[in-house]
């Protein structure tokens, strides 16, 4: 799967691509390791918590929608769709993280 997203790009899109936060399951990114022939990875799971309008400034939304990225935030602090903890109405959000890593032998 990885090989095929990397060779799908050519150099300048993958850094613009890789760039780009995108939520995948746990089993997608350790099938980028397996895929390459290496074995399950060792998982470090932790949470990231950060600021609504930090987080905006820091963004590169597409056509440089600010306001729908910070209605999509919102919904997301108001429900705690990620269940991990967000506080309802508040103007932070947190979103589970992994660090994946293999030897190469």
């Amino acid at each position: 799967m990885f090989q095929a997203r990397w060779e799908s790009h050519d150099s300048t899109q993958f850094r613009i691509a890789a760039s780009t936060v995108e939520y995948l399951t746990l089993p997608v990114l350790t099938g980028f390791f397996t895929d390459l022939g290496f074995s399950p990875p060792a998982a470090v799971r932790f949470q990231v918590t950060y600021e609504r309008e930090r987080q905006i400034a820091k963004s590169f939304p597409v056509e440089d929608d600010r306001e729908k990225l910070r209605r999509m935030i919102d919904a997301l602090i108001a429900t705690d769709a990620m269940d991990v903890g967000t506080v309802p109405g508040g103007t932070r959000f947190t979103y589970p993280s992994v660090v994946l890593t293999v030897t190469k032998r």
